[in-house]
């Protein structure tokens, strides 16, 4: 409902207390990252993260850094990415919260398997697959094992792309 969407922008208040992910403005560029409108994404997510840094929390920052990296991943800018990779990571760290260091390592990841640094790839995935089995929160083990899938595939090792695939594959449902 794309009117709905640009009425709610409109009425946004940008002295909301309201955590990111409820803001409109960040609804409208996370909405325009899924459906393939990439650069208007990165556009709306600058102004988000800019906004977030300016006036919002440290969970708010992170969640857009996060996401801008995402973005800036999809659209092969890699350098960008990592700037917003690192930030999320310095947060995170910094605050002490292994639930939100998890996408940023995995994005940190993924900018280091694209542009080469299979050494970094490879110790920021297994970080961010280690913490998310010791919270419990297995499935945020799905994307850095993707990205350690990714690196090997990149780099011609087959056998050790299927070697790490082996826990997603284990308890794959083929039937649903």
């Amino acid at each position: 409902d794309h009117e709905s969407l640009r009425t709610a922008v409109e009425l946004e208040d940008p002295n909301s207390d309201a955590v990111t992910w409820f803001r409109a403005g960040a609804v409208q560029a996370m909405l325009s990252a899924w459906t393939g409108d990439l650069e208007l994404a990165r556009n709306q997510l600058s102004v988000v993260w800019q906004h977030m840094r300016d006036g919002g929390t440290e969970l708010d920052i992170i969640w857009a850094a996060n996401h801008m990296s995402m973005v800036d991943v999809w659209l092969g800018r890699y350098d960008d990415a990592g700037i917003a990779a690192r930030e999320a990571v310095q947060r995170a760290d910094q605050m002490g919260a292994r639930q939100l260091l998890l996408p940023a390592w995995n994005v940190h990841a993924e900018v280091a398997a694209r542009t080469g640094n299979a050494a970094d790839a490879r110790s920021t995935a297994a970080a961010a697959i280690a913490a998310a089995q010791a919270t419990g929160a297995r499935q945020l083990a799905v994307a850095p094992t993707a990205t350690l899938a990714f690196l090997e595939v990149s780099l011609g090792n087959y056998g050790a792309a299927l070697e790490v695939l082996q826990p997603l594959l284990a308890v794959f449902d083929a039937e649903h």
